[in-house]
């Protein structure tokens, strides 16, 4: 028989709390409708610049997207009926924070696109901060509070098993060399019209490793085409005397 209270509009709370103790079976279709809904609920999330060919990276890039949380990593691994897929489920409803973006700059650092200059280490943490800052994006609300920690704490365990890879990084080294001396070059043509020489490209990278600055090169690149053409305006003159 229907316990009164469950009609009852100003105990609804109560009512919830004596559907979900009365056994364990009412307990467990609930929690299953709870999820069903959920599922059907949740957006459908893609894009693959998260994630690697080989290991955990390939792992992830096989059974999620570049969004956070995406469910299909639940479900696929067994773990949406536990306290880390109740609480992604519930996260999930709230929209997912894109992890997609960072990824593809994370590629670029890799390539020496962007951060030129920066080792494996920066651009890993760097990696982190993006990671961390779009959780905070999605989730900085204080009734998301508890989607934040958990979606931080994910990021922080993929960026630990990213540190301890080291294929990405050696793999992109080769790609790596000729974009940053494609930039190098492009930055001398621009003001001497010709490539880089041997000895401009070296002290160039030295630059770059310590400054991570390519606007910085350029300036000063700037600077000793100006002081180039500086010294052959008093030399020319000289040499005609």
């Amino acid at each position: 028989m229907l316990d009164k209270r469950i009609i009852n509009p100003v105990s609804w709370r109560e009512a919830i709390k004596i559907m979900l103790l009365k056994n364990k079976r009412n307990h467990s279709i609930f929690i299953s409708a709870i999820f069903l809904f959920i599922l059907v609920a949740s957006p459908v999330y893609s894009g693959t610049n998260c994630g690697s060919n080989k290991g955990i990276g390939k792992f992830y890039k096989d059974h999620s997207s570049d969004w956070w949380p995406d469910l299909r990593l639940y479900v696929e691994t067994s773990l949406i009926a536990t306290i880390p897929g109740y609480i992604a489920g519930f996260c999930s409803l709230a929209g997912g924070a894109y992890f997609g973006q960072a990824c593809a700059w994370h590629d670029d650092c890799y390539d020496g696109k962007v951060g030129i200059g920066m080792n494996k280490k920066e651009c890993d943490l760097e990696l982190l901060n993006q990671w961390r800052h779009a959780c905070d994006k999605k989730y900085g609300s204080r009734i998301l509070i508890a989607c934040k920690e958990y979606c931080e704490t994910t990021a922080e365990g993929m960026y630990h098993a990213l540190v301890k890879s080291p294929e990405a990084w050696n793999n992109a080294q080769p790609e790596r060399e000729i974009n940053i001396t494609s930039t190098i070059n492009s930055i001398y043509v621009e003001f001497f019209g010709r490539n880089a020489t041997e000895n401009e490209l070296n002290l160039s990278i030295d630059y770059l490793r310590s400054t991570k600055s390519t606007e910085g090169l350029r300036q000063k690149v700037k600077k000793q085409f100006a002081d180039t053409v500086s010294l052959i305006s008093i030399i020319v003159p000289m040499s005609l005397e």
